[in-house]
């Protein structure tokens, strides 16, 4: 205790008190912020407040749900002769993948962890467009066609680090544009 007592001594008189005022009301003062507050109850508050802005504002900012009714293939997606079906699945693959981002394996640290509606709207655009893909890859039996249902297969919530062997890859938003690249390939 004695070595405690040396050490807040020597630092009050380090900081010295400034003419007429004592040292209990200089390290009084020096334990508060600007705002009159303790240190660490500011320090929660601008926590909180940068928190609110981060996941609340910004993840409101990015949310989008819209469906976009004029959405058309490009024209490397389709071209003359190619399937209508296979150039639309892919071009609300890379919509949906590239729009935004891929907000069903977002980390709990991005802003758009917080959201319910986005994710699991672009789950279900993904969904819908796998079973296509998956109906038409059957139907026509060819590689690149199983190739992009076999990418669409993979859970949308895998991030780049998960729980199957080997424990990091490629995150449900690269199978899903690998499998945009096939469709157009195949296309």
């Amino acid at each position: 205790m004695a070595i405690l007592d040396s050490i807040r001594q020597r630092l009050r008189r380090a900081s010295g008190p400034a003419s007429g005022t004592t040292a209990t009301t200089t390290t009084t003062s020096a334990r508060k912020t600007w705002l009159g507050a303790p240190r660490w109850a500011t320090a929660l508050v601008a926590l909180a407040i940068f928190a609110v802005l981060y996941w609340g504002v910004l993840g409101w900012i990015v949310h989008d749900t819209s469906a976009d009714l004029t959405l058309r293939p490009a024209p490397e997606a389709y071209p003359p002769g190619g399937s209508a079906t296979v150039a639309y699945a892919a071009t609300i693959i890379d919509h949906e993948v590239d729009r935004g981002g891929f907000t069903p394996n977002d980390t709990f640290l991005a802003p758009t962890a917080g959201l319910n509606e986005m994710p699991a709207f672009q789950e279900g655009v993904i969904a819908l467009v796998s079973r296509a893909v998956a109906a038409y890859s059957e139907a026509v039996n060819a590689e690149l066609l199983a190739d992009a249902a076999s990418d669409l297969a993979v859970e949308p919530t895998r991030g780049f680090f998960h729980g199957n062997f080997p424990f990091m890859g490629g995150s449900a938003g690269a199978h899903y544009r690998d499998a945009a690249d096939a469709l157009i390939a195949y296309n």
